[in-house]
């Protein structure tokens, strides 16, 4: 097996150039970058994973936290229909440069501080999924300086940064859409009350209102969870009152288990309720009716996260929160009045 000695031999330049291909440092010129590049591939040479990070002090791997909220039975998992795409995006950016994920689970968290975990694997950076700005053990984590990147949790602090939709915009397109439909007693099912992207949502929901003239019933406004399970409850909640709304506007998750509980009042969606989602995941299509939503670009949002984080490693000037914008995608669950 090559060793980066013999690759520096063949072509006639040091292991630290060699060194600096591997690792795309700019200072190497095209035509010494080709040269070396070539007689990798002719002789397969594939880096040893220690002898790399002691060069460069880096271990290539990236840790991963997926929020658990007790209180809501809310907990992440790798195939959660909204995060999976933004995993993937994120994983094409840093795989392009050479890094791995690690997958931290929740089970020993109580033993095991963020700090510790990652510590403890030497990752270079951390990327946090879905958490409420309260979690336990996240202010100990910000002040030690770990590059991370969080996702929907507006958190910023000394080389840490995060990435969002325009949730407050979004919720605005879907109040927008609905008023232009004929609609004045529009609720809100919520998602986890703690959580940044429902505080923006219901901002962005009250602001529109106002904007239009309507009113804000607190009776058709109800927080949960990020499930099915939360709109199936929430929606049978609202539709117990004496006076109804005649939209709902939600998460994509919550509107599945809301069109449960409208078809079980007898009701029809969108005759005699319509529904607007927020994410736009796979199932959206698949329901009957269609779910009308607000898409958001997760692909996109991973990729932003990936480039982020990068940059953060790589003590870039600007770390700036991103954000990323939302679009309506018209189905078959909302009607004019």
């Amino acid at each position: 097996m090559k060793t980066i000695n013999d690759i520096a031999r063949i072509t006639g330049v040091s292991t630290s150039t060699v060194s600096r291909v591997l690792n795309n440092h700019p200072s190497v010129s095209p035509r010494t970058r080709t040269k070396v590049i070539e007689v990798i591939k002719k002789c397969d040479y594939r880096p040893n994973a220690i002898a790399r990070s002691l060069t460069t002090k880096k271990s290539y791997t990236i840790g991963m936290f997926g929020a658990i909220f007790p209180e809501t039975n809310y907990v992440f998992h790798l195939n959660n229909d909204f995060f999976k795409d933004i995993i993937y995006g994120f994983e094409v950016v840093l795989g392009e440069k050479g890094y791995d994920l690690l997958y931290f689970t929740n089970s020993n968290l109580r033993d095991l501080s963020f700090t510790d975990k990652c510590r403890n694997r030497n990752v270079d950076g951390a990327i946090f999924l879905g958490f409420s700005k309260d979690t336990p053990n996240l202010a100990d984590f910000l002040n030690e300086e770990i590059p991370a990147v969080f996702i929907d949790t507006n958190i910023t602090a000394k080389r840490v940064s995060y990435v969002t939709s325009t949730n407050v915009l979004g919720a605005g397109q879907a109040v927008n859409y609905l008023y232009h439909l004929g609609h004045q007693k529009i609720g809100f099912i919520r998602g986890i009350k703690g959580q940044s992207t429902a505080q923006e949502r219901i901002k962005g929901f009250k602001q529109t209102l106002v904007e239009k003239g309507l009113r804000y019933n607190q009776d058709w406004v109800i927080s949960g969870s990020y499930s099915r399970e939360h709109g199936y409850w929430a929606m049978n909640k609202i539709l117990e009152n004496k006076s109804k709304p005649t939209a709902i506007f939600c998460q994509d998750l919550i509107a599945f288990g809301a069109y449960k509980a409208v078809k079980e009042h007898g009701l029809k969606i969108p005759e005699d309720i319509s529904i607007i989602g927020f994410d736009d995941i796979d199932m959206c299509s698949y329901v009957n009716p269609p779910l009308t939503t607000i898409r958001q670009d997760r692909y996109r949002m991973g990729r932003a996260v990936g480039t982020l984080l990068l940059d953060i490693i790589d003590f870039k000037d600007d770390i700036s929160p991103i954000r990323v914008p939302t679009e309506i995608v018209e189905r078959e669950s909302c009607r004019s009045l």
